[in-house]
């Protein structure tokens, strides 16, 4: 399979948005209210990705695999007051039918250096509690729980956050 990564492009914001929504439905069952994941709207992303992918602050990365999109990055500097200093990784999504050949690995590594590059001397990132895949994914990239969490509620049903962060060094 031919990959390549590049910088997306605004008239990548609805193959981008796709990724996230078959991604959310996939990744998510189970963790999320299923009500709230069969009614996701694949074009749910693009009025957020549009103006990130045209302007920024946000960085946004396209992974193809044999002409089509196959994954997506979303990475800068962080909304967070307590982690001001850091970048953080926004989203990391690739498409279900194409997971475990090393598309997110890419990715992410990608993301890094180019936050290291940007001069962050670390990253961080918040993945559902329950999500023990990418819990272990971003172990094996060198991502550790930091103890600090978020709560929220979705559809009515809780839940629970984790931020993970790891040096750039």
């Amino acid at each position: 399979m031919r990959i390549t990564l590049r910088r997306a492009r605004v008239c990548d914001a609805p193959a981008i948005s796709r990724i996230h929504a078959a991604a959310w439905k996939h990744n998510y069952r189970g963790l999320i209210p299923q009500g709230y994941l069969d009614a996701l709207d694949q074009a749910r992303w693009v009025p957020l990705l549009t103006p990130w992918i045209a302007h920024g602050p946000m960085h946004v990365l396209l992974l193809r695999a044999d002409g089509r999109a196959a994954g997506c990055i979303v990475y800068g500097p962080s909304r967070e007051a307590a982690l001001q200093d850091d970048g953080e990784i926004v989203s990391l999504y690739v498409h279900p039918a194409l997971q475990k050949r090393g598309y997110g690995k890419a990715l992410l590594r990608a993301a890094l250096a180019h936050l290291r590059a940007l001069g962050y001397a670390h990253a961080f990132l918040w993945v559902l509690e329950g999500n023990a895949p990418a819990r272990a994914f971003y172990a094996r990239s060198g991502f550790a729980d930091t103890g600090r969490s978020m709560d929220y509620t979705l559809e009515g049903a809780p839940l629970h956050e984790l931020c993970y962060r790891r040096a750039l060094a």
